[in-house]
């Protein structure tokens, strides 16, 4: 009526609830933030996605390794021992980086409020 909204009560029905202006306003914040950590998760994804699937490559690739060495076979000689334990050095260290990587991804989405899987590195 005269560009103003109208109240429930003169639609006949008082169990009706309108949002008042400040409810109206603090919805629309949320969803403009909403919007904006939507976006740095996507930034996030694109600066960070690639370099978490590289080192996973690393890391697979040195687990392959292992495993065409026959490192898991037990009964190893010392220079076999050895040259698992490097290959197994390089494989913790990657996978240090990893989570290093993932941290900085989980950081700069607002989203994940900074919590994200870590891999174990310690096997």
């Amino acid at each position: 009526v005269g560009g103003q909204v109208l109240a429930s009560e003169e639609f006949g029905d008082p169990s009706v609830n309108v949002p008042d202006q400040a409810t109206i306003d603090s919805a629309i914040q949320q969803a403009a933030q909403a919007e904006e950590d939507a976006k740095k998760c996507e930034q996030a994804e694109e600066t960070y996605g690639p370099q978490e699937r590289a080192k996973m490559e690393e890391i697979q690739n040195l687990s392959n390794q292992l495993n065409s060495m026959g490192c898991a076979s037990g009964g190893c000689s010392k220079s076999k021992y050895k040259a698992c334990m490097r290959v197994g050095n390089q494989m913790r260290s990657k996978c240090h980086e990893y989570n290093a990587i993932a941290s900085q991804k989980a950081a700069a989405c607002p989203l994940t409020e900074g919590k994200f899987s870590a891999m174990d590195c310690s096997q």
